[in-house]
């Protein structure tokens, strides 16, 4: 998809359910901006249009990204979010956590997370040793609990295992459940075969979905009411290794991700 005008944050809480937000105006891409250095986000510049204006890093979303080289930044911003103070990714997550708490769509149980994060998906085998999950037949419903780590939230469950390798058949038809039982954080899942996004701090910006409707952009953090879900499906189409991650800003950079291969 070519985000040259306006660039729409398509967060997906439903099957069918999104939220647009219009959160940039212009190209995407980084551009070199004059008061950066090597602290800077992306070397000697600011980000264009959503992290800042590129010249100087200040006026997109987030304002100024001349930070310590970690992701913090100095927030100086008169964009979208104003002057934002001290950020960085755990930040983004919570504020799209909290921005998407309340939207429609379906919930499970705290229980049902958990048990849904332990079972063996119908015609799957699980290779423990090698932190593996294959899927046999022309059919695959998977689901991923993202967040059920008390102790780390940047992972993905899937029958008992944490991140693992998915092996898929070839051509098979895919029905991807995503359910968010972190009560902190807003978590999503993409497929990609983009090179570098389990690098990238803002994956949804910088990734694209491998095979079409490949992605759950983003669900709310759970609450009381229970933890947000949704499901989506997509053909297996293109035999190769692509990656699964979570496309919420420094999530996948934290390790929320894993390897996808279609053979």
């Amino acid at each position: 998809m070519k985000r040259t005008t306006k660039l729409a944050a398509v967060l997906t809480v439903g099957a069918t359910t999104a939220i647009g937000v219009v959160i940039a105006t212009g190209p995407v891409s980084a551009a070199a901006g004059g008061n950066g250095g090597g602290s800077t986000r992306n070397g000697t510049g600011g980000y264009s249009t959503m992290m800042g204006s590129g010249t100087s890093g200040r006026g997109g979303m987030m304002g100024n990204r001349s930070g310590n080289g970690t992701g913090t930044g100095s927030g100086i911003g008169s964009g979208m979010m104003g002057s934002f103070g001290a950020f960085n990714g755990n930040g983004m997550g919570t504020m799209m956590g909290r921005v998407l708490a309340n939207a429609s769509g379906s919930r499970v149980s705290s229980a049902e997370a958990a048990a849904a994060a332990d079972a063996i998906p119908p015609g799957a085998s699980v290779d423990a040793a090698r932190n593996r999950l294959t899927f046999t037949g022309d059919t695959v419903t998977l689901t991923l609990v993202a967040g059920a780590d008390e102790k780390n939230s940047y992972t993905f469950e899937a029958a008992g295992l944490t991140n693992p390798q998915i092996i898929i058949p070839a051509g098979a038809r895919v029905t991807l459940r995503l359910i968010n039982a972190d009560a902190d954080m807003a978590h999503g899942v993409l497929v990609t075969a983009t090179s570098d996004a389990n690098t990238s701090w803002m994956p949804m910006m910088t990734a694209t979905a491998a095979f079409s409707s490949s992605a759950i952009w983003a669900l709310g953090a759970a609450d009381s009411s229970g933890a947000p879900t949704a499901t989506t499906s997509f053909s297996a189409t293109t035999p190769g290794t692509y990656t699964y991650l979570c496309p919420v800003p420094s999530h996948a950079q934290q390790g929320m991700y894993g390897a996808f291969t279609v053979r």
